[in-house]
This record gives C-alpha cells, sequence and structure tokens, in this order.
C-alpha cells in the first residue's frame, strides 16, 4: 500500500540534468518532498538500490522526463520506467506524471515509451485525472502536459540556459497528491504541513506538505525578486491546491521558518476564505499548541501607539515588538526606507516577556487588525504599510489572515550576518 505522503520520484537522463534540476526546487518550493539520484543514491550498484527504491510503499509517485537520449538509458527503459509503471497500475494512490521536453513531440514519446522493458505498452500510458487547461483535445497527460509546456516556451527546441515553465507539471503533482492524501484520511483527520526555511524539515509526523525553503537561505538572505516572482506564487499555489483537494480538513502548518515567510503563509489563507487552520506553536517545553483565529479570545494587553508624522506621505511603518523592541534595527536601516507618514506601534505590557497564550494570541490577532483600520482612518492616504515584527511564528502566521483587506504590505526580515543588525526588504503582498 503507498503512503501519499511519501517522496515523489524524478526519473530523468542526465543531459535534463538542468530541468530536473529546476523541477525539483520547484516542487520543493510547493511542498512536494522529492527523490532524486544526486541525493538519494546509496552504496549499493545504481539499478539495485533505484528498484528497491521503486518498490518502496513509502514512495508516493512519480515524474518521468522523457527526452530523445532516453533511448541510451538502460536504466530508465529496464528499470525506471517498468517499476513506475508496475507501481502505477498496482496501487491507485501511486501517481505518474509524464513529461515530454520541448521538442520531443508526442509520436516521438510514444515511441520512446514503447521501447521500456515492460509487459505493457507504456506508449498507451494515460492519466486521465489529471487536466490541464489550454491544450489540445488529447485525453492523455502526455498530450496535455507536453502541449501546455511547449505553448508556454512558444518553440519546439529548448535553448540553452533557457528551461520551460513547470507550472503544469506542478499542478499535476499536487492534485493526484494531495486527493490520494484526500481520499486516504479518515474523515476527520487534519492535513499536517509545514514551512521550513531554516533548515531542511524532519518529522516525525507524515506530512501532506512539507514546504522547503532552506536551500534558499544557505548562503544568504534571498532578493526580494526571489521571494515575489517564486515563494509567493509557490504559497499561493499550494494553498489553493489544498482548499480544493482537501475540502472541509482542518489544515495544521508548523515549522521554523522567519517571519515573513509565516505571515505570508497566513496572508494565503487569510480568515475570510473559511477554511480552518492553524499554526502549531511550541512551548518552552516543546509541546505543541494549535493556534488559530476561532477560539475563545482571551485578554492580550497588546496596546498600540500612532504617531503621525508627515500626512503628505503615503507609506506607514508597523512595528510589532512582541518577543524583542525592533526599534534599534529599524533606526539602522531608516536610510534605505521611504518617508513614513506615520509609526504603528503594538506591544505587550512590560511583565508579559513576549508569551502568549493560544486564545490571547487569538486576541492580539483582532487587535492588531482594528489597530491597523483606525491607523488608516486616521492616514486615508497610505497605500503601502511597511512590517516590521518580533513576534512568535504563530502571531505572525494569525497576523496574515487578518490583513487581507489591508492596503500593500512590504515585509522585512532581519540581517543579522552583515555586521549591523538591519531590516532587508522581503515578501510584497499583495
Amino acid at each position: 500500500m503507498t503512503n501519499p505522503t511519501g517522496d515523489v520520484f524524478i526519473s530523468y537522463k542526465h543531459s535534463q540534468q538542468d530541468l530536473a534540476e529546476k523541477l525539483e526546487i520547484s516542487l520543493r518550493n510547493h511542498g512536494i518532498p522529492v527523490w532524486r539520484d544526486v541525493h538519494d543514491i546509496g552504496p549499493d550498484p545504481l539499478e539495485q538500490q533505484i528498484r528497491e527504491d521503486l518498490q518502496d510503499s513509502n514512495l508516493a509517485g512519480g515524474v518521468a522526463i522523457i527526452s530523445s537520449d532516453v533511448t541510451q538509458s538502460p536504466v530508465i527503459l529496464k528499470t525506471e520506467l517498468p517499476e513506475l509503471h508496475k507501481r502505477w497500475r498496482g496501487d491507485d494512490e501511486f501517481f505518474v506524471v509524464v513529461v515530454l521536453v520541448p521538442g520531443v513531440d508526442y509520436d516521438e514519446g510514444e515511441a520512446i515509451l514503447s521501447k521500456a522493458e515492460s509487459p505493457y505498452d507504456l506508449s498507451h500510458w494515460y492519466m486521465e485525472s489529471l487536466e490541464v487547461k489550454g491544450t489540445s483535445s488529447s485525453s492523455s497527460a502526455i498530450g496535455r502536459i507536453i502541449n501546455s509546456i511547449l505553448d508556454r516556451m512558444g518553440q519546439n527546441q529548448k535553448t540553452s540556459g533557457q528551461l520551460p515553465t513547470l507550472d503544469a507539471v506542478i499542478d499535476a503533482v499536487l492534485e493526484r497528491r494531495l486527493q490520494c492524501i484526500h481520499n486516504h484520511l479518515s474523515s476527520n483527520s487534519p492535513v499536517e504541513c509545514s514551512l521550513d526555511t531554516y533548515s531542511k524539515p524532519s518529522y516525525d509526523i507524515q506530512l501532506a506538505v512539507s514546504i522547503d525553503w532552506s536551500p534558499h537561505f544557505d548562503d544568504s538572505i534571498p532578493e526580494e525578486s526571489l521571494w515575489n516572482e517564486e515563494l509567493l506564487p509557490a504559497l499561493r499555489t499550494t494553498t489553493d491546491y489544498l482548499q480544493q483537494e482537501t475540502p472541509g480538513r482542518e489544515l495544521r502548518f508548523r515549522g521554523r521558518a522567519h517571519l515573513p515567510a509565516v505571515f505570508s503563509l497566513g496572508y494565503c489563507l487569510p480568515e475570510t476564505r473559511g477554511i480552518s487552520t492553524a499554526w502549531m506553536q511550541p512551548d518552552q517545553d516543546g509541546n505543541f499548541s494549535p493556534w488559530r483565529l476561532d477560539r475563545d479570545l482571551e485578554e492580550s494587553n497588546l496596546q498600540s501607539d500612532l504617531e503621525e508624522i508627515d500626512r503628505t506621505a503615503s507609506d506607514l511603518a508597523v512595528l510589532v515588538n512582541i518577543t524583542d523592541d525592533v526599534k534599534p534595527e529599524v533606526g539602522n536601516t531608516k536610510s534605505s526606507l521611504p518617508d513614513f507618514n506615520g509609526i504603528l506601534e503594538l506591544g505587550l505590557g512590560q511583565d508579559s516577556k513576549g508569551r502568549l497564550t493560544p486564545s490571547e494570541a487569538a486576541h492580539a490577532a483582532k487587535v492588531f487588525q482594528e489597530e491597523l483600520r483606525e491607523a488608516m482612518n486616521r492616514l486615508p492616504e497610505t497605500s503601502t504599510l511597511h512590517l516590521f515584527m518580533a513576534a512568535p511564528a504563530g502571531l505572525a502566521f494569525l497576523l496574515g489572515q487578518k490583513t487581507n483587506t489591508s492596503p500593500a504590505i512590504q515585509t522585512y526580515i532581519l540581517d543579522t550576518e552583515s555586521g549591523n543588525r538591519t531590516y532587508q526588504p522581503a515578501v510584497r503582498l499583495p
């Protein structure tokens, strides 16, 4: 029986390594754990190791990248494609997405698949449950996905340094994976997810979605373009599919992530969507409790102060001082910030030590939303909020859920590596 929360195997010829690497990164950005030979091959002979891994019940599915030179790969023809097909035929919870690279048309793809050493004709490998818009009337996933990729490329040959857009592949994998997980879970079970930016995630529970952005933070803070052009769109896509494919289930997230990432996750799951969501927040003893908006509220003593500075400006600074005071670092960053029409500070009483109960956190999020609205009423020309936070991750998630009606929000991430603690721009919402 297949574990639908397991890894997704990528089959490819090494001439397509750049494409496979791009696919792996994109899958991980969207929360799909990946098996790829460059990371996961052990000391055993290659073919034997791959055969055993493909038979492992903890492998949830596969993506087969088909290029012309696959016909020159005994490992793909004798082991990978036959084993993937065998798993696909024998288990409804095991899925395969077949992708033809630019330059390989449908007829050639059929010819390549027909050379796989299998008693079955893989050239008629249909994936009827997958839908990719804007393609031909072909009923096979091969036809739909290759047409989508070629349409996006606008050409039939991949040029040096140019790789096809993989949106259709990501959509297909997310859709099929989450369908299988939803069908596998008992009726009242939540969908467990994670978001990590500090280190590669490792959890004892089975995760439907495991968003791993840690490689983007290995060497330095990501550039704004990466946040806005890759990471935020990935969050939007993943949360959309979670809502679409796991209807009625609670979504539970956990992880070690930078605050702009967690805030953005909450922003993509606003209260107005009507989805039951929670961030699993650890306490000092490592015990987790769900922080969510739909709790009985307890007074948080969150206090606010709005200082009006220049009403002709259109940018408002919002300082959230829960676990620390962000003002010194904002001061260090002042030269690179715009002129502000005001500064809205929110913080707890001096005796709080930055600690909140789950019910107090839900109340703090409500106060945060109310104080933002009041600031907008007093400074109606505000077009952008500049958000600086020192807070528990769970609270950042709840605050994000409360900002769906706010103006544009520019978030910031604290840079502690440069020697002078400053804030650097992170994701901009929307």
